[in-house]
């Protein structure tokens, strides 16, 4: 490949980015720099197979408690001894009955609210959020490492040893939109009527999700982190996924999850003959957030479904599901259509379907697949997940071929519930936290590189990760759909080309089913035009003209672009059939 990098003119490799720049390796100047937009949070599978969230604290000042923060009955004093060894935590000193530290914020939602604590004169601290009449609270012994009292409205809370005799303390919850958070130094479990005393505190953190993550610095703004990337917003952050050996730039186009609740499984979902436990195992992210579905005695079906989600002609489900001693699972709409899909997790296979579009199964890191089916109906639906026995083999898990009784203990595993109306195959995971999401199209491109793009001949090649479930179109033109040179997969996996001059198609080619990646090239000057796919010849055309003014290399035609992209070169020459079979072939 050495000698065709060296002809290219311009070489993208996803290997390098930043908040809305996508690097390419050649040329190294900015002006092989791509603009790319999304302007909205979406995720990734990272270098080390983990789904990869925007992980955002909402607090303002989140260590400098002497600022936005309030005192009532109350006093702060910075420079103390901290987790780190350093001298940047703060001493909270009660001087009245129910003292504490508060910060005002409005926010909603499933949140995790976070602070590293240590005992002073007091051995308890109390962490609060404000939520009206729904108040989560939960009370922690700082002298032994345990959580102590915890109301009703805690979906969550845990202790961890940090260091220093430090401790991280946070409470998970969902009580709609609360107001703000507090910090109380208490006396004991339950109780902060003592007039003095104090504890040391750091770091605060208020987060969307079931768990604290790690910790990120605020000072006047909300920040956010993704990728590497640490800044106010990381909407522009472009995506290179890991799902393949190589990092693929990822482009998708607009989605919703209209489940509104893709983690905390709790009251927004219906459950039949099985109960829920929430933060239960490890997730795809690696982190403590997946829930586990307990089947229970009755003989009959098993399962959790969401609430109801109006459709209207295709979408897809999908959720994330991991074997536990249950090892049969099943995805299904459960409102009005039955439609399902049942896979065998011990093995990441399909058992059967019923569907009319498409069932699929993905293997994801430490044991975890995701499943999903595509059909199309008009009406309330649920997303519903069904436990199986071990000994299921066939049937539609919403008859009574179906029904059985499970031990009250067995479980298995599910995380990430996703809902795509509208949609005729998965994107990547959307978190939703009690609302539903959108992530908007990708967009990649670069327009004034004129000199970068044979205008009378060139060359066009692009590898893609795979061609399953995806409409890209990637190519070169002059701002406009009526001049352009693409290369585009299709969702039947196939790879074509189109050749358009004043608005009018002059050349088009394309290849049959294609199982897995692609390479695929195509080549013109004035005798004509030819098309290379994985090798092979696909088609050719006579002499014509084919370019007017080509200035922009882009990958967002019509925001029809739903792939991983591996590389793409662009020649300012006509390459040789030989040299295109050579770059080409897998």
């Amino acid at each position: 490949m050495s000698q065709y990098y060296d002809q290219a003119s311009l070489v993208m490799i996803p290997s390098g980015y930043k908040d809305g720049k996508v690097y390419s390796q050649k040329p190294l100047s900015t002006s092989g720099e791509l603009t790319f937009t999304r302007n909205s949070n979406a995720t990734r599978v990272d270098a080390n197979g983990l789904i990869e969230k925007v992980r955002t604290n909402s607090l303002l000042q989140s260590n400098s408690f002497d600022t936005t923060w309030i005192n009532s009955n109350s006093t702060d004093t910075g420079g103390q001894a901290d987790k780190d060894g350093g001298t940047t935590a703060w001493k909270i000193d009660k001087t009245a009955a129910s003292g504490y530290i508060r910060q005002a914020i409005s926010q909603s939602g499933v949140q995790t609210f976070s602070v590293y604590a240590k005992a002073g004169t007091l051995n308890w601290v109390r962490l609060i959020a404000d939520g009206g009449t729904s108040t989560p609270s939960t009370w922690f012994d700082l002298a032994n490492g345990v959580v102590g009292a915890a109301d009703f409205f805690t979906i969550d809370a845990k202790i961890e040893a940090a260091g220093n005799g430090y401790y991280r303390c946070s409470i998970s919850y969902e009580v709609g939109t609360i107001a703000g958070v507090r910090i109380y130094p208490a006396d004991d479990n339950n109780d902060i009527s003592g007039t003095s005393g104090n504890i040391y505190i750091q770091d605060a953190q208020l987060e969307q999700g079931l768990v604290a993550t790690d910790y990120i610095e605020t000072t006047t703004t909300a920040m956010s982190d993704f990728a590497g990337v640490t800044a106010s917003s990381v909407a522009d952050v472009p995506r290179l996924d890991y799902s393949g050996d190589c990092p693929s730039l990822l482009l998708e186009p607009q989605r919703t999850n209209s489940c509104a609740f893709s983690e905390f499984i709790g009251s927004y979902f219906f459950y039949t003959n099985a109960s829920a436990t929430n933060n239960a195992t490890t997730s795809p992210e690696g982190v403590l957030n997946a829930a586990s579905i307990i089947p229970d005695a009755t003989s009959g079906i098993h399962q959790i479904a969401s609430s109801n989600i109006t459709a209207s002609g295709s979408f897809t489900l999908s959720a994330f599901v991991k074997a536990g001693e249950l090892n049969k699972v099943a995805i299904r709409e459960s409102n009005a259509t039955g439609a399902y899909a049942s896979f065998d997790l011990s093995t990441g296979t399909k058992i059967e379907d019923n569907v009319s579009g498409a069932s699929f199964i993905e293997s994801y890191a430490n044991g975890w697949y995701r499943i999903g089916v595509t059909y199309t109906y008009s009406g309330n639906i649920r997303l519903g997940i069904n436990a199986l026995s071990n000994s299921y083999t066939t049937g539609n898990p919403s008859s009574g071929a179906t029904y059985w009784s499970s031990n009250g203990t067995d479980k298995l595993y599910v995380y990430g519930l996703q809902c795509e109306l509208g949609a005729t195959y998965q994107t990547s995971y959307l978190p939703s936290n009690g609302t539903t999401v959108t992530r908007l199209a990708d967009s990649c491109s670069k327009t004034g590189i004129s000199s970068l793009i044979g205008q009378t001949e060139g060359t066009l090649f692009v590898e893609f990760k795979n061609l399953d479930n995806f409409q890209a179109y990637i190519g070169v033109d002059n701002g406009s759909v009526g001049d352009r040179i693409i290369l585009y997969g299709t969702l039947e996996n196939k790879v074509f080309v189109q050749i358009r001059k004043s608005s009018s198609t002059v050349f088009s080619a394309g290849s049959g089913v294609i199982s897995g990646g692609a390479k695929a090239a195509v080549a013109f000057d004035a005798s004509g035009a030819v098309f290379y796919v994985n090798g092979t010849q696909i088609g050719s055309g006579s002499g014509t003209t084919y370019a007017n003014n080509l200035v922009q290399f882009t990958m967002n035609h019509a925001n029809q672009i739903g792939a991983k992209v591996d590389q793409a070169l662009v020649f300012k020459t006509r390459l040789s059939n030989a040299d295109l079979a050579n770059l080409t072939t897998l």
